[in-house]
């Protein structure tokens, strides 16, 4: 077997027809080449639901807010605009929503591990028109005022310390912010008809609410040359206009006039993802991406079909480019940046006055949340929350499953990202596949060594759920026989609990008829995926219970999942 890849060996496997019951990927797990031929999952939007909401094939969605009813005490807010995610101690998040209107402000509602409304309350009071902002790497909202005499406000998302006003960040008719991790240069977009694209470059990195406001920095606009190469011009009178000027348009200013810059028509949102930098110009229907690295701004997306005003910028875990439409068709559309188009993942029906406005993803990813900025009466605003009905996160897990033939080893493969399985070693010692077990650079286990296995096999499963893996195992520990389940293993509820990872139960219908155990080749049949609800870690912890009760818990529940659900077959 010579250098064959993963993926040409999946091809090369025969034709099966796998169908995932209920299991509904999110379709924010696929990468940026959206590509739906790929995948036998379809994308396409169904009839809207109760809510109003047109939603893919196995997608929910609820309303957790509506502008000037109480949710848990406070009364949401009118005109919700820009929106991010913040998680809390306890597993749960905080959603953060600015008010686009005259009194203007922040809102909050905070979720616990359940997804249930907990907490809602007011982050920013006294500021005008908050239209966007951006989240930063230090657990704060800046909201941005869209009005000449506009400023960012840095906010506590868990409602603790007062707002407070960021002169550095200038005083313009803002939009979007969007923050780098690594250096703390915060990115600003600017919603005017000849807008600059600017960034607040800090002289020292900021690590902590209190520090933006007292920090000092150069502010700077952004000049393209040729060939998208980027270079940054300093801009004076960010704040205080001249004495006796008139004009609030920061570059219009006298000091500021002969600054070569790029003029981008109504800059909105924007989001930092993974060294880019993605923010929209509504006026020009694109979406641009300024490379950090390469110091390059080039654009992203150009259409006015599917998305002709892209306005809210957000991107999923995956890297994803998400914008929300300005009107339209009050749609969220993904970003192929290959074939440089844009198809809808939610539209919203009946708000012909409205527009999507603040959508953002809870820390799983599987999770988003957007509001119809005015409603159906465009008066009454809505902020909505959707998911998948059994979605597996897409961030790194525990992946647990019923084992009956060597398919499932390939299976998963065409359906979970970036993941890797624990499998024992004598597996090598099988002709082709082991060959291809050793090519893949999966997990293997010497079950003679004992605890020294466990040991060597917890510190690479760690390893590897740090580089972005899932990590798949059979708790059975073998196959076992059509119909039949062998006693479940620790190994899966052991590493959930060491590394604090959720389990995703998987029980799979037919596999081993496709591949029965002792056949060379496979044969066509129908093969049914069951990816179940997640079993979290912190459900089964307890100090009251030494270490082996809290594992065994863990492990019994496991098996009870995928038991119940084998019981909806017959076999």
């Amino acid at each position: 077997m010579k250098n064959i890849s993963k993926r040409n060996f999946l091809k090369s496997i025969g034709t099966v027809g796998v169908y995932l019951a209920g299991a509904n990927l999110p379709v924010w797990a696929i990468n940026t080449t959206a590509n739906a031929a790929s995948s036998s999952l379809s994308y396409k939007l169904l009839k809207a639901d109760k809510n109003g909401v047109m939603l893919m094939e196995g997608f929910t969605s609820r309303i957790v807010a509506q502008a000037g009813k109480s949710v848990k005490g406070y009364k949401w807010h009118k005109s919700a605009d820009g929106g991010a995610v913040f998680k809390t101690e306890d597993g749960g998040w905080i959603y953060v929503s600015n008010s686009e209107v005259d009194d203007g402000g922040v809102g909050a509602i905070r979720f616990n591990s359940k997804a249930e409304i907990v907490k809602s309350y007011s982050i920013c009071n006294g500021t005008s028109i908050n239209c966007a902002g951006g989240p930063t790497p230090w657990n704060t909202w800046l909201t941005c005022e869209e009005h000449p005499s506009g400023f960012t406000w840095e906010c506590d998302p868990y409602g603790k310390k007062p707002a407070e006003q960021i002169q550095s960040l200038g005083m313009f008719q803002h939009e979007a912010a969007a923050v780098d991790p690594k250096t703390s240069i915060i990115y600003q977009t600017e919603d005017t008809d000849k807008s600059g694209f600017y960034r607040f470059v800090p002289e020292k990195k900021i690590n902590a609410m209190g520090e933006l406001a007292k920090a000092k920095g150069k502010f700077q606009v952004m000049e393209i040359e040729s060939g998208g190469k980027v270079k940054w011009n300093d801009v004076s009178n960010s704040v205080a206009r001249q004495k006796g000027s008139t004009d609030l348009d920061l570059m219009k200013r006298e000091a500021n006039k002969k600054i070569k810059y790029k003029k981008f028509k109504r800059g909105e949102g924007a989001w930092y993802h993974d060294g880019k930098v993605h923010f929209a110009t509504t006026g020009t229907h694109q979406i641009w991406t300024y490379d950090i690295a390469n110091e390059t701004c080039k654009v992203l997306y150009k259409g006015k079909g599917k998305l002709k005003y892209p306005d809210n910028v957000t991107v999923s875990n995956t890297g994803l480019v998400m914008a929300a439409e300005d009107g339209g068709n009050m749609e969220i559309c993904g970003i192929s940046n290959k074939k440089n188009k844009a198809f809808p993942i939610v539209r919203v029906v009946g708000h012909k006055k409205s527009e999507i406005t603040g959508p953002a993803f809870d820390p799983s990813g599987t999770r988003l949340y957007f509001s119809s900025q005015r409603g159906k009466n465009g008066f009454t605003g809505i902020t909505y929350e959707v998911k998948g009905r059994k979605n597996i996160p897409n961030h790194p897990v525990i992946v647990a499953s019923k084992h009956q033939s060597a398919f499932e080893t390939f299976a998963f493969f065409l359906h979970i990202k970036n993941s890797t399985f624990i499998h024992k070693k004598q597996l090598f010692w099988i002709p082709i596949f082991g060959q291809y077990l050793q090519k893949t650079n999966m997990i293997s286990i010497n079950r003679s060594e004992g605890t020294k296995a466990m040991r060597t096999i917890l510190k690479q499963t760690k390893q590897k759920i740090l580089s972005g893996y899932s990590i798949i195992i059979f708790p059975e520990g073998s196959r076992g026989k059509p119909g039949k389940i062998l006693p479940f293993r620790k190994g899966a509820a052991r590493f959930a609990l060491a590394l604090d990872k959720p389990i995703v139960p998987i029980y799979i219908e037919g596999s081993y008829r496709a591949w029965p155990r002792g056949k060379v080749f496979m044969k066509p049949c129908k093969i049914t995926i069951n990816i179940l609800e997640p079993i979290y870690p912190n459900d089964y912890i307890s100090k009251q219970n030494p270490d082996d009760l809290n594992v065994k818990n863990m492990t019994n529940d496991l098996e009870k999942i995928i038991l119940d659900e084998r019981k909806k077959y017959a076999i």
